[in-house]
């Protein structure tokens, strides 16, 4: 009883958190790039969740009984546009723009908007466009996934656990079947 009660209130205080983070996200005014703010700064990596859902039920996964219980949702198009012109705001450019989840291949709509809006501000302030990385667990590559990676020159991550045995051991499907 004692555990779930510290349990909850992590829960509660890491809710707050995303309250407040989005909050941030949505109202805050970022003050333009000047001269005096950060002048020539380059943003390494900027990293986008864009959902909290996956394919895969992988039995060490951090998220399964946390971010994965709770309702499926995709990265709203506002909040990337929000976080992407947010980025742009403080810094001069960014080099690269990578997605995760879940399972980033499964919110392609998310992935081609960013990477569209992502040149757009970069053309706009005429500075180098960025690169995209995106980890996956490759089970899901559809077309329009690879025609997405191919016209952003997307680098994609794979990641496996080893050979079959052990893949199929430890990244179940939702089904319970591997996933070699």
């Amino acid at each position: 009883d004692e555990l779930a009660v510290h349990a909850n209130a992590h829960r509660q205080d890491i809710e707050q958190a995303l309250n407040r983070l989005a909050s941030i996200l949505t109202d805050a005014e970022v003050p333009p790039l000047t001269s005096e703010l950060r002048p020539g700064r380059v943003l390494p990596k900027a990293v986008l969740m864009v959902n909290n859902y996956c394919n895969l039920k992988c039995t060490y996964c951090y998220e399964l009984d946390t971010v994965f219980k709770k309702k499926a949702i995709d990265m709203p198009l506002a909040i990337a546009r929000t976080a992407l012109d947010k980025f742009y705001s403080t810094y001069a450019s960014v080099e690269q723009i990578m997605f995760i989840g879940g399972e980033p291949t499964l919110s392609e709509t998310v992935i081609e908007f960013a990477c569209r809006y992502a040149y757009e501000l970069a053309d706009k302030r005429e500075v180098p466009r960025p690169s995209f990385g995106m980890i996956s667990n490759g089970l899901r590559i559809s077309k329009a996934m690879r025609e997405i990676a191919a016209r952003y020159k997307m680098y994609i991550t794979f990641s496996i656990d080893g050979p079959r045995a052990v893949q199929d051991l430890v990244r179940i499907r939702h089904d319970n079947s591997g996933s070699y």
